[in-house]
């Protein structure tokens, strides 16, 4: 059996994907600094192929698409982009996912308290939503 890897995939369109390259906990959230696919390890980094992604909590819920884990919100947070610089210094690891504690995530209840409704609803949470999915290395 193939080795899969965790990834973003925009739920709007199925494009672009992005593969976490390091994840942490900064302030009340947990976060994923992603780089679009397809990439090789060793190439430089430009800015614009990471995206800093906040991981929200599904609670066993489906959004429709992807697992029911968890999904990404990208976030300009500058704190969370100046903390996903920081770890990106550690290196980077594909496999970060696979050991992040939810516990540490707001919920998507959390979420759609804070606007108002449904994310599903939001233009605006959609514009910047992406689901997680599981695709072969």
């Amino acid at each position: 059996m193939s080795k899969k890897i965790d990834v973003a995939v925009n739920f709007t369109g199925n494009s672009p994907v992005f593969a976490p390259m390091c994840a942490f906990t900064c302030g009340m959230g947990l976060y994923a600094y992603m780089r679009r696919l397809p990439f090789i390890p060793s190439q430089p980094l430009k800015e614009n192929e990471a995206i800093v992604m906040e991981i929200i909590d599904l609670e066993g819920d489906k959004l429709g698409k992807g697992l029911s884990d968890y999904c990404f919100i990208a976030t300009p947070d500058i704190l969370a982009q100046m903390k996903a610089k920081k770890c990106l210094e550690n290196g980077t690891d594909e496999n970060c996912l696979e050991s992040i504690k939810l516990t540490d995530a707001r919920t998507l209840s959390d979420i759609e308290s804070a606007l108002g409704g449904s994310v599903l609803n939001h233009p605006q949470a959609m514009a910047s939503l992406y689901y997680h999915d599981r695709i072969p290395q």
